[in-house]
């Protein structure tokens, strides 16, 4: 009987866990040209960043993780009067703050487009963050938890899942 109860609580964890990664949905933005895949629809919030540029965010806070796609819009050819690699590196800076310590930090694209991944481990979480530029675009796709989601499947799914799409 003792194990027929634990069999079948098993398989009930095992539904549920089921069921709960097939209730991630894609997030399409038509503006921002990107898609990406959140566990719950994100709340959208947009408005100028520190230097006045539109900055357009999409967030999924869940408590203790939390999913954070942002794209800002620079002035045409800002990143052509620019060094792109200097300004994708200066970025892990607002990541790591006063307490926080680079694990990873190497050059990845998409669509052939130049960007950075970043690993940063925090005392209470860790954050893993892609950069990317495209065109008068840097996009940021950032995943904050306990450690060791980073190399986990929701991880995997929500980093994997972002493509740009053609408008």
């Amino acid at each position: 009987m003792r194990i027929a109860a634990m069999a079948a609580a098993l398989v009930l964890l095992w539904v549920g866990a089921a069921h709960a990664q097939s209730q991630w949905k894609e997030f399409n933005s038509a503006k921002g040209g990107f898609a990406v895949s959140f566990p719950v629809a994100p709340k959208i919030k947009e408005g100028p960043d520190q230097q006045g540029y539109p900055d357009h965010q999409f967030e999924v806070d869940l408590g203790d993780v939390d999913y954070f796609v942002a794209y800002t819009e620079y002035p045409a050819g800002y990143f052509a009067r620019r060094e792109a690699n200097e300004f994708l590196d200066k970025l892990v800076g607002g990541l790591t703050g006063d307490d926080g310590k680079i694990r990873l930090s190497r050059k990845i694209s998409t669509a052939g487009n130049l960007g950075r991944e970043y690993i940063v481990d925090k005392p209470d979480a860790t954050v893993t963050a892609h950069f990317f530029i495209v065109g008068n675009l840097l996009f940021g796709q950032i995943l904050v938890g306990p450690k060791g989601l980073e190399g986990g499947a929701d991880a995997k799914r929500f980093f994997d899942s972002f493509r740009l799409v053609v408008q």
